[in-house]
């Protein structure tokens, strides 16, 4: 998160995500780090991720990147192309591949842009 501007960020985001991260920024007028990760955390349980795979995530890949890597699975439920049926276990394939070091969250942050630019 830190290398991509706020704004940018919140355009990979869906609706539903950028509302809650909306919400956690409380009136500010500027988007922080943790605005994100508190908008991740809510929106854990009503795509259904447990709070285990959270902790999971958060333990092994960093609080940051578990926090794009929600994102990411969000934003991928609606891709128009195999969409994201199972959060939780998306997100636990996330977590493999970034401890095998197969995980490339800039390419799906590329392709989210992409889809939602078209």
């Amino acid at each position: 998160m830190n290398k991509i501007s706020p704004q940018r960020f919140l355009s990979f985001c869906s609706p539903e995500m950028q509302e809650l991260v909306q919400l956690a920024q409380r009136g500010r007028s500027t988007l922080a780090d943790h605005d994100f990760e508190e908008a991740a955390y809510e929106r854990l349980y009503q795509i259904g991720i447990s709070k285990s795979i959270w902790d999971e995530a958060c333990k092994s890949m960093g609080s940051p990147a578990a926090t794009t890597c929600v994102i990411i699975t969000d934003a991928n439920m609606n891709r128009p192309n195999n969409p994201v049926r199972s959060p939780g276990a998306y997100m636990r394939t996330l977590i493999k591949q970034h401890k095998d070091g197969k995980l490339n969250i800039i390419a799906s942050l590329i392709a989210i842009s992409e889809r939602t630019r078209n």
